[in-house]
């Protein structure tokens, strides 16, 4: 139902096929803090009918997103450190030539 309002859009998105991004903080949860301010609920997906990412990793086009999708899912998993996880790979933030905190 929560995709519901965006399947008659012109970027219609299905929150089902996004990847979740977990900081690499020891324990695995949707939260995070950086600079003293807690932030979560990363995901990787395509751009919505908003056009707008609160912090998200977001594709501008649906189509690049499958393509992309379609090469992680189809990817050799790698093991999440002291977890049974799986993980479809790492990725690293920079900002301005820097590492994120």
């Amino acid at each position: 139902m929560k995709d519901f309002p965006t399947k008659f859009t012109h970027a219609p998105t299905d929150h089902n096929e996004w990847f979740g991004l977990y900081r690499d903080d020891g324990k695995i949860d949707d939260y995070t803090w950086i600079n003293n301010v807690e932030r979560g609920n990363f995901r990787l997906h395509p751009i919505g009918p908003m056009r707008v990412s609160m912090g998200c990793i977001t594709l501008q086009h649906a189509a690049d997103f499958q393509v992309l999708r379609k090469a992680l899912l189809h990817t050799q998993t790698i093991a999440v450190n002291g977890t049974k996880l799986m993980a479809y790979g790492c990725i690293e933030v920079v900002t301005n030539g820097n590492t994120c905190p």
